[in-house]
């Protein structure tokens, strides 16, 4: 059958894909291979298909969790090794099969993990996401590859925009991680109720100097939002100034790039378990967007420099970041 994309670019995507997908499974990377930590981990795995360790029935949100997990794993390593094919059409099976084979490496790398647990489930439902992304491949991979290879084009014209995404999709991993997220309604209610209070606990940050979660010094979480707010803000603003000079909307943008941000990181927050939502952070990063804007109102010449330079911006942010003591260990201990 003719190539639908070039090669190459299939395996790069698919390879970005399970990049993700390994990332998301070992974050926040705690490992721990003594031999009492594995057996501890094993002797807590799910084995039994449809049940967890406890002998309950697995949950819903558990098994949709798993199964879109993989769904794209599928779905590229199909369109992959179509495109890579001249004259045949690869086997569903196949590549269902080295799905399935990769998420028991996975499962059985968590067995290293302290905060993570082996699931027989897990390859059960990854598997079954995995052939249905493989399914939707068959009719949709080509579509999807062009359309990826029409935007990347465009943005590989306009530099600073992509430096924007990769900015934005960052402080989301940060934020979000260690991307324990179910959609049960209970736990939505739960944080529902958690970021409503955070709104009411403004009123006392003159009381006390942790945030509502005593998990971290409020000065601290508030300056690290309002740095990247800064920065991103400035990001964007250079970025329209460059690529959209007489757009009469132009003004709108940081708005709306502030609530598009919030909007996506709060939604996913409703889900997580372990980092619920809380208004001072994101109120923080909104002050920093309005800030940069104006602190970095003259933009500097579009050049390659001046790019690099952009770039680099949201790499200084996380070094101080990941670089910075635990603060949130020391409250804890603090609170002991």
């Amino acid at each position: 059958m003719p190539r639908l994309i070039p090669p190459q670019l299939a395996r790069r995507l698919f390879v970005l894909v399970t990049l993700v997908v390994c990332y998301l499974t070992a974050v926040p990377f705690h490992f721990d291979p003594s031999h009492p930590g594995v057996a501890r981990r094993w002797a807590r795995a799910e084995l039994v298909p449809f049940h967890n360790a406890q002998g309950r029935r697995m949950s819903g949100s558990d098994t949709l969790g798993n199964l879109l997990l993989f769904l794209p794993v599928g779905f590229c390593l199909h369109g992959w090794r179509l495109a890579a094919g001249r004259d045949r059409r690869p086997r569903l099976l196949s590549t269902v099969i080295a799905c399935s084979l990769g998420s028991f490496a996975i499962e059985s790398m968590q067995l290293l993990l302290a905060d993570r647990f082996t699931s027989v489930n897990d390859v059960m439902n990854n598997t079954f996401g995995a052939a249905l992304g493989a399914a939707l491949a068959l009719r949709f991979y080509a579509p999807f590859a062009n359309a990826l290879q029409t935007v990347w084009r465009s943005l590989r014209q306009r530099p600073g925009v992509l430096a924007c995404l990769g900015l934005g999709l960052s402080f989301l991993l940060w934020r979000l991680a260690p991307f324990n997220f179910t959609p049960r309604l209970d736990n939505v209610w739960n944080n529902w109720l958690h970021w409503l209070h955070s709104v009411r606990h403004l009123s006392r940050l003159d009381e006390t100097w942790r945030t509502l979660d005593l998990r971290e010094y409020w000065p601290l979480a508030g300056a690290e939002n309002l740095l990247f707010g800064i920065v991103l803000g400035g990001m964007v603003h250079w970025c329209v100034r460059w690529y959209w000079p007489a757009n009469p909307h132009r003004k709108w943008v940081t708005p709306l790039a502030a609530a598009g941000l919030l909007i996506l990181l709060n939604g996913f927050a409703l889900l997580a378990k372990t980092n619920p939502p809380d208004v001072l952070p994101d109120l923080a990063c909104v002050l920093g967007m309005f800030l940069g804007s104006r602190i970095f109102r003259t933009a500097p010449p579009h050049t390659a420099a001046a790019v690099r330079r952009l770039q680099w911006w949201y790499v200084v942010f996380f070094l101080l970041v990941l670089g910075r003591p635990d603060f949130g260990e020391l409250t804890l201990a603090h609170n002991g």
